[in-house]
């Protein structure tokens, strides 16, 4: 029975290794994953990761899996970074150069980035204050990346949508106060 196991455990990779050597033949190329581990900013609490994989074609697929977001609230997410491929960081408490004690996205641009990937559809949070999302982009959308210049590891990601000070007593939501964010790594 081992030996049956074995047999078939061969075969398969063998298997693998050939489809992947004759779409390398052919000009394919293996798909580049990068990942990212979420980062919580102002106070928001927020964890996730998130993997983007490169496929060959020019396609882009993003797929994120947050939590602690604020329920039936949606929540931006972008993928930002800088034209000259400098390397995008997460926005260090310092970004708060206006000292309301959060930061906000126009504060946090200087260590990310601007936008250059709009992660749409934007997902709203669940009653369990979680976002799923998985989304293929295709050329143009993804034109702003320059992938082929600069890799994924120099960008960042980021979400939005959080509660900023009371106002009358209740927190205000602010769809733009960044809740966390991330550099990518390759993986």
């Amino acid at each position: 029975m081992k030996g049956k196991v074995f047999l078939t455990f061969a075969l398969v990779v063998i298997l693998a290794l050939t489809l992947t050597a004759s779409a390398l033949a052919k000009g394919g190329k293996a798909p580049q994953v990068y990942r990212a581990n979420l980062i919580a900013l102002n106070g928001s609490g927020v964890s996730g990761q998130v993997t983007v994989e490169v496929l060959p074609g020019n396609l882009v697929t993003v797929t994120l899996s947050a939590r602690g977001l604020v329920r039936r609230e949606v929540h931006m997410q972008h993928i930002l970074g800088f034209a000259n491929g400098s390397q995008s960081i997460v926005p260090p408490p310092t970004a708060d150069t206006n000292g309301d004690g959060y930061i906000s996205f126009a504060e946090a641009l200087p260590f990310t980035g601007p936008m250059l990937l709009d992660l749409t559809p934007y997902p709203a949070g669940t009653k369990n204050s979680k976002i799923e999302f998985t989304h293929t982009y295709r050329m143009p959308a993804i034109k702003a990346l320059d992938l082929n210049q600069v890799p994924l590891s120099k960008r960042a990601i980021m979400i939005q949508g959080g509660f900023r000070a009371a106002v009358y007593g209740r927190p205000v939501y602010d769809p733009t106060l960044p809740v966390a964010a991330a550099r990518f790594v390759k993986n």
